[in-house]
């Protein structure tokens, strides 16, 4: 059985315009499936579900000028489909988890050409009873527990800000500028938190600068990501023993700059 069930209210309180407050309920599912064939490992994997809790409060203040929202979330993992690479193939295996955080976005208009806004998120990671291979750090017939470790690719911290500033120039035309930064704390490659598994947190830059007519049937955007070029690592998969064990690693885009267009008949 999966499903969802919302339930909401709108709350009359005195310090903002208006405020909906909510709570979420669901079930996931996610299939099942077959192994390689390989006596180090089981020949199937069993299917993935997830409960889930929200709660969230969404606020408008300061005659709509500004908005903030909030939401709590917890998710009680059962059979979490876990992926690694074990000499040549890719093999998948379950494990419990539990994973709460909160996220917030607040979003403010300081005059009626300056926009701003910020918006970030916390989470917490954690695998409950699981034990795998792992070939980086023994013999590929080691099988080491993992209880207690944090999910890959899921930084504990992360926020981003934006800046816009927008005014009209000549007849009928506006122009948009908007400056974006976007900030993650550092997290772990592989489930087995090694030292070699942790990539450091990174930060990217990105510029833009928006013409486009009242009516809204053009645009033309000017832009560059990753203004500071920063190459830092995002992802990082441990290769095979038999390929020696090395890491393939992904890289931030280099700056990247550009101009488009949209046309709208």
């Amino acid at each position: 059985m999966t499903g969802k069930i919302n339930l909401s209210y709108d709350a009359d309180l005195a310090f903002t315009d208006s405020t909906l407050l909510y709570t979420t309920l669901s079930r996931g599912y996610k299939a099942g499936g077959l192994n390689p064939a390989n006596p180090q490992i089981p020949p199937s994997f069993d299917p993935e579900f997830v409960n889930a809790i929200e709660i969230g409060a969404k606020n408008k203040l300061f005659g709509g000028r500004a908005h903030a929202n909030f939401t709590f979330f917890y998710y009680d993992y059962k059979g979490l489909q876990l992926s690694q690479l074990l000499n040549t193939v890719a093999i998948n295996e379950n494990s419990d988890a539990k994973i709460f955080g909160a996220e917030f976005e607040l979003v403010t208009l300081l005059s009626d050409s300056v926009l701003v806004e910020l918006s970030g998120g916390y989470q917490n990671t954690e695998i409950l009873d699981f034990s795998t291979i792992d070939t980086t750090i023994g013999s590929s017939n080691g099988v080491f527990p993992f209880d207690g470790n944090e999910l890959p690719n899921a930084p504990k911290l992360s926020v981003k800000l934006g800046i816009q500033y927008s005014h009209p120039v000549f007849s009928g035309l506006e122009v948009v500028y908007r400056l974006d930064h976007y900030w993650q704390d550092s997290y772990w490659a592989r489930v087995h938190n090694t030292v070699n598994d942790e990539l450091d947190s990174w930060n990217q830059t990105d510029l833009q600068i928006t013409l486009s007519s009242f009516d809204g049937n053009w645009e033309i955007e000017l832009f560059v990501k990753n203004l500071e070029d920063n190459d830092d690592i995002t992802f990082s998969q441990a290769g095979s023993e038999l390929l020696g064990r090395t890491r393939a690693l992904e890289l931030l885009e280099p700056r990247l700059y550009g101009l488009t267009g949209t046309f709208r008949w």
